[in-house]
């Protein structure tokens, strides 16, 4: 992993690597020793495995599927990161979720950068981070709980491109 300045974890990832020690302080290490890693969605275990004290997933953290307790819907997100406020000219974005069971935040030790109140599957709503980011060493951690494929629209592929971007 020292070759890389930046490795990308898109969900749908097999997340059960988090049962290999040697991987998980792999990736730890390459973190703390100035290395950025972006997640998204299901494959927050890449994050919690790691860092288990960064973020508060839904339920119970170290299951693959507890978090996945948002819904399919639109959100009107608020942007609370200036930089990200003013690539995007507002302080808010819709964020569209294409599909249900999505890995929904609780907090995080480190920024917010997107939140929002969301659809939970079941019914119901509730409100949480959307996206944060978090140093751990020398090195930066973004984690987004949307994907950035079919759904995507102007305002996360423009905020998606900041955060890529400030790793």
């Amino acid at each position: 992993m020292n070759g890389y300045d930046v490795i990308f974890f898109d969900c749908g990832i097999d997340t059960h690597f988090r049962d290999d020690a040697a991987l998980v302080d792999t990736l730890q290490q390459f973190v703390q020793d100035g290395g950025s890693l972006y997640a998204s969605d299901l494959a927050f275990p890449v994050v919690e495995a790691p860092f288990p004290a960064k973020i508060d997933f839904q339920g119970n953290d170290a299951s693959d599927f507890a978090p996945g307790v948002g819904a399919r819907g639109e959100v009107d997100a608020d942007v609370l990161d200036p930089v990200m406020q003013q690539v995007l000219g507002s302080n808010t974005a819709l964020v569209e979720f294409n599909l249900g069971g999505w890995a929904a935040m609780v907090s995080t030790t480190g920024d917010t950068l997107l939140e929002g109140s969301y659809p939970q599957m079941g019914g119901g709503r509730d409100a949480g981070p959307l996206a944060v980011r978090f140093t751990a060493g020398s090195g930066t951690v973004v984690y987004t709980s949307f994907h950035n494929e079919q759904q995507i629209n102007f305002d996360m592929a423009t905020l998606l491109q900041e955060m890529v971007l400030s790793l």
